[in-house]
């Protein structure tokens, strides 16, 4: 494994442009808020995880790579690791330069309320990574990144339904967003946590399926 994370680093490094282009949207988003670089950075930086598994379909480089001393589960187990190294180094880093930005500033309360923020931004990258991964390696580079797309505005979709039919039924939205930060960040990384771990090993084993059956 420990040859194929090199790789991926190594890979990670032929992205410059993709790097470059990621830490000015970051800088221009955290101008705005110190928060926004806690909910993007991350989540663009899995978006370069997905591009290692692009690289590796790339002019039939399965059949090659797996002529090597690699198992197709050890793969699997591999770029989760790999996604789970990359965005969680990323979301750290994240974290604390917008700590020190909140703390220098004060521009906003470091309070409950923040570090629920900052929980949920690694909570939604672990969901999108455990959908994304199975559906990259099922239906392949192109069609895999219509899916990942289609996973995206699917989520979308369904927040913004959620907040439509929030009004609808007369439901306060910020009433419920408020009761969530009152539950506080440990609990709420606590729930997440749970549901996140739950979702990457039900996410680790359809991957593996998957790659069992494919056929190079």
């Amino acid at each position: 494994m420990k040859g194929m994370l090199i790789k991926d680093f190594c890979i990670l490094k032929l992205q410059k442009n993709a790097v470059l282009v990621l830490l000015a949207m970051c800088v221009v988003f955290f101008m705005k808020s110190p928060t926004y670089i806690v909910n993007l950075f991350p989540m663009y930086g899995f978006l370069l995880v997905l591009g290692t598994l692009t690289y590796d379909e790339f002019d039939r480089g399965y059949s090659f790579l797996f002529t090597l001393p690699v198992s197709r589960r050890g793969y699997v187990k591999e770029k989760y690791v790999f996604g789970l190294l990359f965005c969680g180094g990323i979301w750290i880093l994240s974290v604390l330069i917008s700590l020190i930005y909140v703390w220098i500033t004060k521009e906003i309360p470091i309070d409950d309320a923040l570090m629920v923020n900052y929980a949920v931004s690694i909570i939604l990258v672990l969901v999108f990574m455990g959908t994304s991964i199975p559906v990259q390696l099922k239906y392949g580079n192109e069609k895999g990144r219509l899916a990942v797309v289609a996973i995206g505005v699917g989520g979308f979709a369904v927040i913004v339904g959620g907040i439509q039919l929030g009004k609808v039924f007369d439901i306060e939205m910020t009433a419920a967003l408020q009761r969530v930060e009152k539950m506080g960040a440990g609990t709420v990384s606590v729930i997440g946590c749970i549901v996140s771990v739950i979702l990457i090993v039900i996410s680790y084993k359809i991957s593996v399926r998957i790659m069992e059956k494919k056929e190079f």
